[in-house]
C-alpha cells in the first residue's frame, strides 16, 4: 500500500484527489507522484526532464512589500534607481546561491535542478534561474509541498542562508502536461513513494464530484479493513446468520421478547431482499418463493456465498449498533405514547 507505514496511522490526506476538465471519463488515472495544478513559470526550459534534484523554498524571489501600510518618498529619479538596484542585487545574492548549489550537484548533463517555491518569484529571478536551465515552480500549495517532501525525501527551507546539500529531494521523472487551456506539472519516480494523485476526469463537474465522493468512500472503507486487520463475509451472509441465530433465540424466550426478536430477525433480511431483486432467475417464481420466506432465502445466500466479497468489520459492527440504538429509540417512544394514551 501506498500510504501504509509500519507503526504510523494512516492519513488519507496523503492522497491528493485532483479534477481536470476532460471529456473522457475513462482516463482517470493513478499517478504514484505528485501532479501540480499549475505548469513550470520559466518556458525556456525543456518539457520533460529526468533525474532532477528538487530544493523546496518558502521565501519571496521577488520584491517584498512590507507587512504594514508604508510608502517611500524619493527625492529624484536616480534615488529611485539605486533603491530598484539595490532590490535586485539582493534578489540576484539569493539566485546565485540557488545556482551555485545547481553546479555543485549537476556537474554533467545527465541531471536536473528544479525549484519549488510556496511564495512568488518574479521575472527577473525567472530569467536567471532559466540561463542555468533551472525548472521554477511558484506559488505552490503547501500541502503539496508537504506532498513532496515525503516522496522525494527533501526538507523544505524558509531562508537562503540554510540551503544545504542534505535538503535536496530527487525524482526520476518531472514533466508537463497542457490539458485544454490548463497546465500541470508531473513529479514521479520518487524515491520514497508514500503519497500519491488520483486524476479525475470528466466533461462535468457534477460527474466528476460524484467520481470523487465514490473514491473518497473507497479510501475510507480500505482503511477501516487495514486498521481492523479482520474482514467480514459480504453480500448478505452476515444479515442471513444472524437471522438464523436470532430465529434460535426466539424459540427459547419468552413471548413479549420473541415479538421483538422476530421483527428484528425479518429486518435484517432487508439486504439480502436487496441483493436477490438484482439477480436473474430461471422462473419469477423461485424468486417470488425466496422473497417471501425468509428461511429459504437465508438457506440460499449461505450455500451460494461468494467468498471473495468482503465486508469490513467495524463498518457492520457499526450499522448494527446504529440498528439496535434506532430499534431501542422506537420502542422507547412508542411507550410514551402508550403511557399518555395518545
Amino acid at each position: 500500500m501506498t500510504i501504509v507505514r509500519n507503526s504510523q496511522e494512516i492519513d488519507l490526506n496523503l492522497i491528493e484527489i485532483l479534477q481536470i476538465d476532460c471529456p473522457n471519463e475513462n482516463d482517470c488515472k493513478w499517478v504514484k507522484g505528485v501532479v501540480l495544478d499549475h505548469g513550470v513559470r520559466n518556458n525556456t526550459t525543456p518539457l520533460v526532464s529526468k533525474n532532477v534534484f528538487i530544493l523546496l523554498i518558502n521565501f519571496n524571489l521577488e520584491y517584498e512589500k512590507t507587512e504594514n501600510n508604508s510608502s517611500f518618498i524619493y527625492k529624484s529619479t536616480r534615488e529611485f534607481e539605486k533603491f530598484a538596484l539595490h532590490e535586485q542585487e539582493l534578489l540576484k545574492k539569493k539566485i546565485n546561491k540557488i545556482i551555485q548549489l545547481k553546479r555543485l550537484v549537476c556537474k554533467n548533463n545527465s541531471n536536473s535542478f528544479m525549484v519549488i517555491n510556496q511564495k512568488g518569484i518574479d521575472s527577473y529571478s525567472l530569467d536567471l534561474l532559466a540561463k542555468e536551465s533551472i525548472i521554477a515552480v511558484r506559488r505552490a500549495k503547501k500541502k503539496n509541498l508537504e506532498r513532496i517532501s515525503l516522496l522525494c525525501n527533501c526538507t523544505p527551507i524558509n531562508s537562503i542562508d540554510d540551503i544545504k546539500l542534505e535538503y535536496l529531494g530527487f525524482a526520476g521523472l518531472v514533466y508537463e502536461q497542457v490539458l485544454k487551456e490548463d497546465r500541470y506539472t508531473f513529479i514521479e519516480n520518487v524515491s520514497n513513494p508514500f503519497s500519491g494523485t488520483i486524476l479525475i476526469k470528466g466533461k462535468s463537474n457534477m460527474i466528476r464530484n460524484q467520481i470523487e465522493n465514490n473514491l473518497k468512500n473507497c479510501l475510507k472503507s480500505i482503511k477501516s479493513f487495514i486498521q481492523d486487520k479482520k474482514t467480514l463475509p459480504g453480500a448478505g451472509i452476515v444479515e442471513c446468520l444472524l437471522f438464523k441465530k436470532l430465529s434460535e433465540f426466539a424459540k427459547t424466550t419468552t413471548q413479549t421478547n420473541k415479538i421483538g426478536t422476530d421483527i428484528l430477525a425479518n429486518a435484517l433480511m432487508g439486504i439480502p431482499k436487496c441483493i436477490l431483486q438484482n439477480q436473474i432467475f430461471e422462473t419469477d417464481q423461485i424468486k417470488n418463493k425466496l422473497i417471501n420466506h425468509n428461511d429459504y432465502l437465508a438457506e440460499y445466500f449461505i450455500k451460494n456465498s461468494n467468498l471473495k466479497i468482503l465486508d469490513g468489520y467495524s463498518i457492520k459492527m457499526n450499522i448494527l449498533d446504529l440498528v439496535i440504538s434506532i430499534t431501542s429509540m422506537v420502542m422507547d417512544i412508542d411507550e410514551i405514547v402508550m403511557s399518555r394514551g395518545i
